[in-house]
């Protein structure tokens, strides 16, 4: 398109131009009647239409073939030449060499770079550099300006080889940005990938900012970390074929990753019969504490209501919450990282869970996430001591 509009503002100018000599000039009539040029205008601005229009009705990823393409680069590159010959006809051939149709040749390289293939470049260079040499030794004659000691032709010459060195310049810009959308490209359909993995099993917004946002050195946050384990699953998976285990895990776990996404918090780790739910990272948060309470108890209700409606067979899970401070980020080598939650508000939310064997509970959360809720009818167990611990921690029941 772009050329199309460049080729009818040649035609204007030499329209111009020929109407300026016979206006001006009388004595600098053209040598023919400009009238000629309009079918030969009119017939490249045809071709340029139709190989557009033929373009745009290829599918996105067609591909075209190589003949085709070189075969079109080498009539495009030759469009010039035909207008320098017609200018050479309307105004002589001095200032047809060096009128504005010779910059059709740079226009045509420039427009070759977005094409990504060197070889184009290259190839709309020397066609282009080859014709207009041509038409140099065909109406150039001895009257011509020259440098002293050097032909007529010349300046042509040299204008050709810069053309051609144009083209080497062109071919180079051409390969390079071609490198650089293919790594373009191919990070995007990695981002892609990973974005499908992780949109799995957390939210659109978590799985964009874990690709996108994740902390690469660490940060210190505040975050309420959740651990989940389902009572009683060894005695369970021990009476039943593995497809068995796997499927009243899929139906108890899909609502359960949906309930965490939607409260802005992403599973961590899948534990076999549990997993562990982070709220405040990757995705920061002003109450990671009541995100995690208000995701455990949909939990729950959810559990309940599938377990009513025959979905599910009598299940009970234990699930402990606790918030603090931890260091948040990806840890590994270089060929496999994992995003990770390192301090002591994991290690706390591990041993709260299991407490809830000996409390008879399913929901039991330190005195910490309790203070959060804002609520007064809850149920405090009091301090208890937690294996693993020298100080007794304050545990409040939730369900």
């Amino acid at each position: 398109m772009i050329l199309i509009v460049f080729l009818a503002i040649t035609m204007v100018e030499l329209m111009v131009g020929t109407f300026a000599l016979g206006h001006f000039g009388p004595g600098l009539q053209p040598v023919i009647s400009p009238v000629w040029l309009i079918p030969v205008f009119l017939a490249c601005i045809a071709y340029e239409l139709a190989v557009w229009r033929f373009l745009g009705k290829l599918p996105p990823d067609a591909a075209i073939p190589a003949g085709a393409r070189y075969g079109n680069a080498a009539i495009e590159a030759s469009l010039p030449t035909i207008l320098i010959y017609g200018a050479a006809r309307l105004f002589g051939p001095t200032l047809a060499l060096s009128g504005p149709p010779v910059l059709l040749y740079c226009m045509l390289m420039i427009l070759s770079v977005l094409r990504l293939d060197p070889r184009l470049c290259m190839l709309t260079a020397v066609v282009g550099a080859a014709q207009y040499a041509g038409l140099a030794a065909l109406l150039t004659t001895a009257n011509d300006l020259a440098p002293p000691g050097l032909p007529p032709i010349a300046p042509h010459l040299a204008r050709a080889a810069l053309l051609v060195a144009s083209g080497v310049l062109a071919a180079l810009v051409s390969a390079r940005l071609r490198r650089r959308l293919r790594d373009a490209l191919r990070v995007q359909e990695e981002h892609h990938r990973v974005l499908g993995v992780f949109g799995q099993h957390v939210s659109p917004a978590v799985a964009e900012a874990l690709t996108s946002r994740v902390e690469q050195q660490g940060e210190l946050r505040t975050v309420c970390v959740m651990f989940l384990d389902i009572r009683g699953f060894t005695r369970f998976a021990e009476r039943r074929a593995p497809t068995d285990v796997v499927a009243f895990l899929d139906t108890l776990f899909d609502p359960m990753i949906d309930v965490v996404g939607r409260h802005r918090g992403i599973i961590n780790k899948f534990l076999g019969d549990g997993f562990m739910a982070v709220f405040g990272a990757p995705l920061p948060a002003d109450a990671p504490a009541r995100d995690a309470v208000a995701a455990a108890r949909e939990i729950l209700e959810g559990i309940a209501a599938q377990i009513s409606a025959g979905a599910l067979p009598p299940t009970r899970v234990g699930i402990g919450l606790h918030v603090g401070e931890a260091l948040t980020g990806t840890i590994g080598s270089a060929t496999r990282k994992e995003y990770t939650i390192i301090g002591d508000v994991v290690n706390l939310a591990a041993r709260i869970e299991k407490l809830n064997k000996q409390h008879d509970s399913q929901l039991l959360v330190s005195d910490s996430v309790a203070a959060t809720l804002g609520e007064t009818d809850l149920h405090a167990i009091g301090e208890v001591t937690v294996p693993g611990r020298d100080a007794p921690v304050k545990l409040v029941r939730l369900a």
